[in-house]
């Protein structure tokens, strides 16, 4: 955010025109694949300890649900915990691999 602002500032005091793009896409953290965070931690300079660690965390996930016919467990293989304060930087990761790929134009 520092270096946003600071080439905002920059570019408004050499007198050009600045365009910031937020966006906000519902749903982003709870819809984050684990495969697609995996096979970016795999390619990232990320020590392998790190690495490890979030295989773990998220591999060893279930969700249990009440049905009529009785308990359901499942593996969840997607969304990043609520409140992770890791969860941006993971997704930061995952956009970047998507950002970095060569689209046709």
């Amino acid at each position: 955010m520092n270096d946003l602002l600071r080439k905002i500032k920059t570019a408004r005091r050499d007198g050009k025109h600045v365009l910031v793009l937020s966006i906000d896409i519902k749903g982003t953290f709870d819809n984050l694949q684990h495969r697609a965070i995996f096979k970016s931690l795999d390619v990232s300079a990320c020590p392998r300890s790190i690495n490890k660690l979030f295989h773990s965390l998220l591999q060893n996930r279930k969700v249990t649900l009440l049905t009529p016919q009785g308990r359901e467990t499942e593996d969840q293989k997607q969304g990043c915990p609520q409140g992770w304060c890791s969860g941006p930087a993971l997704l930061n990761l995952v956009a970047n691999e998507i950002l970095n790929q060569v689209w046709p134009r």
